[in-house]
């Protein structure tokens, strides 16, 4: 019966951006809070000497000031074994090194297209315009069960996401 429940709120999304032209809707506050940052016209700007980042929100620039502290106690940072790059997290020297194997672990699932990084993936599915009316996440277990119940003119009743925490979320549903 729980599951059911989470089902039930998960694929009604109560939480829907107020903007007009936005259809983002997600399952909670915090969610939709993080959402609001992408449209926000504000700008955070980095007080560090030598840094020119510019952020949309609070959180864009609470992140980014983690760049600016060491990796460990120890100061260390993590060196690429082939050039002179150094890094202050161990993902950011993996997603470095892709640099020079040239491995692209991120498939479209609309199209041939491979990316190196997560995000460029993002950029390529949301904002190039190849995939309209698409989303980062569809769920392919909702997919199955309108398929196997011939009910393939509900494909709007199919999770759809750009968020990745509500994806996880919504899988749980079908637990």
């Amino acid at each position: 019966m729980h599951s059911l429940s989470q089902h039930i709120v998960s694929s009604q999304r109560p939480f829907a951006c107020p903007l007009a032209n936005c259809a983002y809707a997600t399952t909670t506050k915090s969610l939709l809070k993080i959402h609001s940052a992408s449209h926000s016209t504000e700008s955070f700007h980095c007080e560090h000497e030598d840094c020119s980042y510019v952020g949309k929100s609070e959180l864009h620039m609470k992140r980014h000031l983690l760049s600016h502290t060491p990796a460990n106690s120890e100061n260390k940072l993590y060196a690429c074994p082939k050039c002179h790059f150094k890094a202050k997290t161990k993902n950011h020297l993996e997603r470095h090194i892709r640099s020079h194997t040239g491995d692209k672990p991120y498939p479209c699932p609309y199209c041939q297209f491979r990316s190196s990084s997560l995000e460029n993936l993002r950029k390529h599915i949301l904002k190039t315009g190849k995939h309209p009316d698409k989303f980062m996440y569809e769920c392919q277990l909702c997919s199955k069960m309108l398929s196997t119940a011939n009910n393939a003119s509900k494909a709007d009743e199919i999770f759809k996401t750009n968020s990745h925490q509500a994806y996880q979320q919504h899988l749980k549903t079908h637990i």
